[in-house]
């Protein structure tokens, strides 16, 4: 009998410990979580939690949709952050929701996401970082959940432009690509509305649209740091908080470049100080933002007819992420206020301020009717030379445009029709042959410049003159 029960709890025991081996070791039954404490899956109620002894023995498997979704994999991603986290020690509910499209809401304790938003790379992942420094302000903790996604994790290349071309007004901002996570409700009415009941021009810049700047900063700061230094600076990172948003308002109303770039650059340096970096190092990252860094740029005057065309096209539709070509700098004339693309946020500057500091690389005049010789002749003092490019019905891409350079996105877009002007033949032109009434009509050009014949540019549908006054370079008038 003794003999006979010894045999029978070596089977037991052999069997128990198969099926707790088979447990713990084969198909997964819970997240492998420190930051979320369980996921549910609100359609069908079930709960998946993270992994301990007894969740290992008595758990069902995971639902398939959660794994499927990858959820596990990209959490345990998520570990090698951990202590770099206001409360590592915290842990947060992820809740998955079925009726809803595009849901991202911050509960205390509970990030909620409808299952669409699951499938965005990287939004999982940034919403628990993010919920975890919570309890601070919006701004430091997207920066900071934007900075150890993209820098420790991801790693993708960091993209930088002006920090004043970065800084939007509210529609801008929530018209862009970077909403902060927990504004996504909120943008979504905002845009849908079309400023109906919100508006942004009487709240100025809006400093969340800072983040992506910030982030890239931080990222270039961090690049410099030795090992030690690098771990110290994730250690401080937490320390980070918001600048004070009124600090902005008053930005606007500066009619002096370098002012501006001072009062940014102060507001930066207080920011950055609890990274306890010399002061050098974080003066030379943030130069090569600065305005003044630019010498060459890109300058737009808006005629009165495309005026309402042009800020609906660039400002109230969606905008290109990316920076204009070869990072160079784009200021828009449009009235009386100064835009840096593709900031909507309007400078008080005068042309002789923005003269003064940078050279005209392109001189740019955007209308729906040619412009008449007398404003032609007003935009010598910008430049020599001058483009005219009509845009009536908004046919012209501003934001594709200006990421592409204008001369490459002119070369690709055959229907727009454009005319460049030299504004030193046009004046020759006026003193000897007196004013040109008929600017629409090209043979009254013709006639008035005294074109001996027109030839096909190397571009495909351009003309170019060959004129005993060469005020016309070339041009592509279609109608």
């Amino acid at each position: 009998m003794v003999r006979f029960l010894g045999v029978f709890s070596s089977i037991v025991s052999l069997f128990t410990l198969s099926w707790c081996l088979s447990r713990w070791l084969g198909p997964s039954l819970c997240i492998n979580s420190t930051l979320v404490s369980k996921v549910v899956t609100e359609r069908t109620g079930e709960v998946t939690q993270i992994c301990n002894p007894m969740v290992q023995l008595t758990a069902p498997a995971i639902n398939p949709e959660v794994v499927s979704l990858g959820i596990p994999a990209r959490l345990t991603r998520l570990e090698t952050v951990k202590k770099y986290l206001g409360s590592p020690e915290a842990q947060i509910q992820l809740t998955v929701r079925e009726k809803t499209q595009g849901e991202v809401l911050f509960q205390p304790g509970e990030v909620i996401l409808s299952r669409d938003q699951l499938t965005v790379p990287g939004l999982l992942e940034r919403a628990v970082l993010y919920q975890h420094f919570s309890g601070e302000t919006d701004f430091a903790a997207a920066v900071k959940a934007d900075f150890l996604w993209q820098e420790l994790i991801t790693q993708e290349p960091p993209r930088s432009n002006l920090w004043v071309s970065a800084l939007t007004g509210l529609n801008g901002y929530c018209h862009s690509d970077h909403i902060l996570l927990a504004h996504r409700a909120y943008c979504s009415a905002h845009n849908q509305y079309n400023d109906s009941f919100i508006t942004d021009y009487e709240l100025g810049p809006t400093p969340w649209s800072l983040v992506p700047y910030y982030v890239a900063t931080l990222r270039d700061l961090y690049s410099q740091q030795n090992i030690q230094a690098k771990t110290d600076f994730l250690k401080n990172l937490v320390f980070l908080s918001e600048p004070e948003s009124s600090t902005f308002d008053r930005w606007p109303r500066i009619s002096n470049l370098k002012k501006l770039d001072e009062v940014f650059i102060k507001v930066s340096k207080d920011f950055f100080m609890p990274l306890m970096l010399p002061t050098p190092m974080v003066e030379r990252a943030l130069e090569k933002t600065r305005i003044a860094a630019h010498r060459e740029i890109d300058y737009v005057v808006i005629g009165r007819s495309a005026r309402e065309r042009f800020a609906t096209e660039v400002w109230q539709a969606t905008m290109v992420a990316a920076s204009p070509a070869d990072g160079n700098m784009v200021v828009v004339e449009l009235g009386r206020q100064k835009y840096f693309f593709p900031s909507d946020v309007g400078y008080d500057l005068s042309r002789d301020e923005i003269l003064k500091n940078h050279r005209i690389r392109n001189l740019v005049y955007v209308s729906c009717d040619v412009p008449e010789v007398a404003s032609l002749l007003e935009l010598q003092k910008i430049g020599s030379r001058v483009t005219f490019v009509r845009d009536c019905q908004g046919q012209v891409e501003w934001s594709r445009a200006f990421e592409q350079g204008l001369p490459t996105y002119l070369a690709h877009h055959l229907e727009v029709e454009f005319i460049e002007f030299n504004l030193s033949a046009i004046r020759l032109a006026k003193r000897l042959n007196g004013t040109l009434r008929d600017v629409e009509n090209m043979s009254a050009w013709q006639k008035w410049l005294k074109w001996q014949k027109v030839v096909a540019d190397e571009e495909p549908k351009v003309s170019r003159p060959l004129a005993v006054i060469d005020g016309v370079r070339r041009f592509r008038m279609i109608h």
